[in-house]
């Protein structure tokens, strides 16, 4: 058991020194590229300080962890094995959902519809070529259902509502050859753009969910930490386990930790 737990406690501190530098890493990638990622979220100024923030959080969670870790108080392991495995849930949805979305881009260039979420991506890459390659390119026409072409706007509702910024243009046209498919219409600009989306998200959702893997692993290790602590901070279980073995319970205090 003291071997478990040695190891455990080791694991815990180590796991929760990567988790800090990562979150120190995210916020400080994410403030580099503060300008970009506004650029590409349409100009929202305040997007880029989410993962700043992120980057934040993770990095006190690991401080947290690494603090219960060398205490072994069960207050702090606990507190930290809850907000960490909220934590853990939600790096782990957005890494999902990210995966899902670069394969929802990737239907949309097969030319499936059908959904709302395919639907609206394909309005949405439709509406960056009409920006974007305005008098460069014909403009996009609507489709004539029951025959879907590529390129064309599947709602016109929903086309209408789409705001694409001057900035995501800008984008475009640092990244290379995008910009360069719009006199070929929309049909080729869209294939173009959506092997650009999912080049730019991949990398992303494989980190995310790397993450994720590491947290998760970090809360089985906090985990195993909380059960073979329980000697130490529970003094019922530890009179109960020294009556068991023929000793008798002497003071009320467990193992100290610094």
């Amino acid at each position: 058991m003291g071997c478990c737990q040695d190891n455990s406690r080791r694991y815990v501190k180590l796991l929760n020194m990567l988790i800090s530098l990562i979150g120190l890493a995210i916020s400080i990638f994410a403030a580099v590229k503060q300008k970009e990622i506004n650029q590409l979220t349409e100009g929202n100024k305040y997007a880029s300080y989410v993962p700043i923030l992120a980057g934040i959080v993770l990095s006190l969670l690991g401080g947290l962890g690494i603090a219960a870790a060398k205490k072994q108080n069960k207050f702090m392991l606990v507190t930290y094995f809850i907000l960490m495995f909220v934590w853990t849930l939600v790096v782990l949805v957005m890494g999902v959902v990210l995966f899902m979305y670069t394969g929802y881009i990737e239907d949309v260039k097969l030319g499936k519809s059908g959904t709302s979420i395919l639907d609206l991506i394909n309005d949405f890459e439709v509406k960056v070529y009409d920006v974007c390659c305005d008098g460069v390119g014909p403009p996009a026409q609507v489709c004539n259902p029951p025959i879907l072409t590529d390129g064309c706007i599947i709602d016109e509702e929903k086309y209408n509502s789409i705001t694409v910024v001057p900035e995501v243009c800008d984008v475009l046209e640092a990244a290379g050859d995008i910009l360069t498919a719009c006199p070929a219409g929309a049909a080729a600009f869209q294939d173009v753009f959506s092997d650009f989306l999912v080049e730019y998200f991949n990398p992303i959702a494989i980190t995310v969910c790397s993450l994720a893997a590491i947290l998760l692993l970090n809360l089985v290790s906090v985990c195993v930490l909380i059960c073979t602590n329980r000697y130490d901070y529970d003094r019922e279980y530890r009179e109960k386990q020294q009556q068991q073995s023929g000793t008798v319970a002497v003071g009320g205090a467990g193992t100290k930790y610094t």
